[in-house]
């Protein structure tokens, strides 16, 4: 049985003002630093709930699913098109590539769900002024008897 869609989450306009555009247009952020970053969250906590692990791997079709997002098409559509299945998921967009404003706005707006241990794999999208990062945990067909 296919798990059920997820509904997808953002950080919407208001979140991508008050944390600024901090590059230049063009300039883009390498994915392995937000990574670092949310392993980073993962592993200390954010204020008050404590860390968890193990930490998120990196994926490449959830990648794939936040281009295809930031293209234009749902959430959902791009999870299935990228050949992901998961039993939870959630899309985060952020106004800016700057992991030095990533960082701290997740920790601050999206800690509960950086620390959830069900949430095992990540996939981060940047292009000129945005980030996508889709958090899953990935469907496991049961074993057959």
């Amino acid at each position: 049985m296919d798990p059920a869609p997820v509904p997808e989450l953002h950080a919407g306009p208001l979140a991508a003002l008050l944390i600024g555009l901090a590059l230049a247009p063009g300039a883009i952020a390498d994915s392995p630093d937000v990574l670092k970053a949310l392993n980073s969250i993962r592993a200390s906590g954010c204020s008050g709930p404590p860390g968890v692990s193990p930490p998120l791997r990196e994926s490449t079709p959830l990648s794939a699913a936040g281009k295809r997002s930031a293209d234009g098409a749902s959430f959902g559509d791009a999870l299935v098109a990228s050949r992901y299945r998961a039993t939870r998921s959630l899309l985060v967009r952020i106004g800016t590539t700057s992991t030095q404003s990533i960082a701290p706005f997740l920790a601050n707006e999206y800690c509960a769900h950086v620390l959830e241990a069900a949430f095992t794999e990540v996939g981060v999208f940047q292009r000129a002024g945005e980030t996508r990062i889709i958090l899953a945990a990935p469907f496991t067909p049961p074993a057959p008897p």
